[in-house]
């Protein structure tokens, strides 16, 4: 599948669109999803658009909503946060947030905010909203990352926004006074992201 995607015309795409559905192991067609997604034509979003309409296994769906963050625009924006607020599922909206995070735009904050509100599984929904957060990438989404590795919030939260602090606040001089004070965190976890993103940063006032 990804060989012929590799290939990006139209006839090929196309090609790819009759195998999604004539497949029947939802395993084949989440590799063929994926491999639409990164086609990255006008005729392969379109694919994927149609294929949300059609297809019905979560993994699957949540494959199509993966494929879809490689595009951008309030079409893929609409249609992530339709699907962020799924309550039959927990793969599906947690994929929708995360894709909302992708589109880059700064109206699409609220929509991911409400993902932290969720409860879920694992905080599937709530981990994304956080990956979410670091891809939005503005100045509102970084200091809703800062408040969320403050004590209060389920540990696998303050993990992850220690981890998204680097490329968040990418350029700021203040993310690297914030991950050294989340080095001295009583979770280890939170320690080990910090240290990890202040590795990644590079500062020598890290050392």
């Amino acid at each position: 599948a990804q060989y012929i995607a590799s290939l990006g015309s139209d006839t090929d795409t196309k090609l790819l669109e009759r195998a999604l559905y004539s497949e029947k192991f939802w395993g084949a067609q989440v590799e063929i999803a994926l491999a639409i997604g990164n086609v990255r034509t006008d005729t392969s979003l379109h694919i994927l658009l149609r294929a949300l309409d059609k297809l019905k296994h979560p993994r699957v769906v949540r494959a199509v909503l993966d494929a879809l963050g490689h595009y951008r625009g309030p079409k893929i924006a609409a249609v992530a946060k339709k699907y962020a607020s799924l309550k039959n599922s927990y793969i599906i909206p947690a994929e929708a947030v995360r894709t909302l995070g992708r589109t880059r735009m700064e109206s699409m904050l609220p929509a991911v905010m409400s993902g932290l509100k969720r409860k879920s599984w694992g905080d599937v929904i709530g981990s994304s909203a956080v990956l979410a957060l670091a891809q939005l990438s503005n100045e509102k989404a970084f200091n809703a990352l800062k408040k969320l590795t403050k004590y209060g919030y389920p540990a696998r939260i303050r993990e992850l926004a220690a981890k998204s602090l680097g490329s968040a606040g990418k350029g700021k001089p203040e993310v690297v006074d914030l991950l050294l004070g989340l080095t001295y965190d009583k979770y280890v976890m939170v320690q080990l992201n910090a240290v990890a993103t202040l590795g990644e940063l590079g500062d020598e006032r890290a050392i």
